[in-house]
């Protein structure tokens, strides 16, 4: 009896679990569940975005993927890069010096590199090469453009501070491009 018992318990629990779903029609593969766009309505909404019920429906697969990315690269890389981009500022060679190195990645002196015009005072610490305050500001920039680039990509440019940051990002790059030039 209590086999028979414990097999009936078992059909009623399987029965109980089973849900009749509606045979689907074919839905657009790239389109977010409702799930999804719920997520994406909380999720904005703590970031201070409010967009709408609409705007969540019209948002794809693929900006969910780029929105994910983006979360996932951005702290505290990001953070990082502005450091070192500030630190880089400090320790590279003044553009009225870069005439006097003698390469690319030579290490000199600063009093030999460099004098400062005018009254103009300078710290007195040796610099970086050039070629290192380079790849350090192109790695930074291109990893900051990459981020305002899954920015874009997920639709949140309308917000200032995504605006701000993708122009700031354009002009460090232009800055970068600018100082490998000289």
């Amino acid at each position: 009896m209590s086999r028979a018992g414990s097999a009936s318990e078992s059909l009623i629990l399987q029965m109980r679990n089973v849900r009749y779903e509606a045979p689907r029609e074919e839905a657009d593969p790239s389109a977010l569940s409702k799930h999804e766009q719920a997520a994406w309505l909380v999720e904005d909404a703590f970031g201070g975005v409010f967009g709408g019920v609409d705007e969540a429906r019209a948002k794809t697969r693929t900006q969910r993927q780029s929105y994910v990315l983006y979360e996932n690269l951005n702290f505290p890389e990001a953070l990082i890069c502005v450091f070192a981009l500030a630190l880089v500022s400090f320790l590279e060679i003044p553009l009225w010096c870069l005439p006097n190195r003698k390469g690319v990645w030579a290490w000199e002196g600063h009093h030999a590199l460099c004098r400062a015009p005018g009254h103009i005072y300078l710290s007195g610490i040796d610099y970086l090469p050039v070629g290192v305050t380079l790849l350090v500001e192109f790695v930074c920039v291109a990893y900051l453009a990459m981020l305002a680039g899954l920015e874009m990509g997920f639709g949140r440019l309308r917000v200032g501070a995504s605006r701000l940051r993708v122009v700031a990002t354009g002009l460090l790059a232009v800055d970068v491009i600018a100082f490998a030039t000289c």
